[in-house]
């Protein structure tokens, strides 16, 4: 009887490996690289697959596909919203579609970096920056939103210990559902720790304003490269119908400075362009069109 139950237990398994490997492609994760610069970023040369999505780096560790020596270059930084993760397939981001829709009009090359990583503040990019250039860019623009007034850089121990920020991949599908999924809960529940996503990634308000933003107006103006922050709303903020303190005090600080800002918020997104991940701030598919149609004159312009 146990041998049967053994063969059985064993035929299930096989069966749910299958299934999330070739499926749901829960076998390939999103591997990330520390950093003493920046804290962390993607790995480079990433392209794997996961619940459907296309996810791939470049030897930047952009999420784009290789750079091009003949096209100009307009670089975005931000967080997770920008970046999409894995939630978010190459072809739906808003990166991707405005370079292909504004090399069309244009009819001529144009590379659209995003160089962003979940959770990354203004300083974690100019620290990119200041390690790899700026890639001879003609316009630089920072997507971020009203909490990245005070994200400051922690270099907190997260790469390779946190679920979230894996360095290799899992021997199998089930291998990756259970440390992605699974034995974070159960760690909280014998500990008896929050199960809030900040304090699981140890992510803390500083008390001072991010040096990141002056850094960058200060680079742009020095290098005549023009700087355009768009500023993201949360869900609640668009309920609110106003950006919150810290979003208040990061538009002020561009307009003390005159450096060109769009308010997300002015142009009236909707609550179900969100994930319904319970943060309230990432963008599906439909958000990331509404970021391109955005954005998109506005790049044109400065392309041209």
């Amino acid at each position: 009887m146990m041998r049967y139950f053994i063969i059985i237990l064993i035929i299930i398994i096989f069966i749910f490996e299958g299934v999330l490997r070739f499926i749901f492609h829960l076998n390939q994760e999103v591997l990330y690289d520390e950093s003493k610069d920046y804290e962390y970023l993607y790995q480079p040369n990433q392209n794997i697959k996961r619940f459907g999505n296309t996810f791939i780096t470049n030897t930047h560790a952009m999420r784009n596909g290789a750079l091009r020596k003949d096209a100009k270059k307009i670089l975005f930084f931000g967080d997770s919203v920008l970046t999409g993760g894995i939630m978010s397939s190459h072809e739906d981001l808003a990166t991707t579609l405005l370079q292909i829709n504004v090399e069309k009009v244009l009819d001529e090359k144009i590379d659209i970096l995003n160089i962003a990583s979940p959770s990354w503040g203004v300083d974690n990019a100019f620290s990119y920056l200041k390690k790899h250039g700026d890639f001879n860019a003609s316009t630089i623009v920072l997507f971020y939103s009203s909490h990245d007034a005070y994200d400051t850089m922690t270099f907190h121990k997260i790469v390779g210990k946190h679920p979230r920020y894996p360095t290799i991949q899992p021997c199998c599908a089930l291998h990756s559902v259970y440390r992605r999924y699974i034995a974070p809960h159960l760690r909280n529940w014998f500990k008896s720790q929050s199960t809030d996503k900040n304090a699981l990634l140890q992510i803390t308000t500083a008390s001072l304003f991010s040096t990141g933003w002056k850094d960058f107006i200060t680079y742009c103006k020095t290098h005549k490269i023009p700087l355009i922050v768009v500023l993201h709303p949360t869900v609640n903020e668009i309920q609110a119908g106003s950006y919150n303190k810290n979003g208040l005090e990061i538009i002020e600080l561009l307009q003390k400075h005159q450096v060109e800002y769009i308010k997300e918020l002015d142009f009236k997104p909707l609550s179900s362009y969100y994930r319904e991940d319970g943060m309230g701030i990432h963008y599906n598919n439909k958000g990331q069109k509404f970021l391109f149609e955005l954005l998109k004159p506005i790049i044109l312009d400065k392309v041209k």
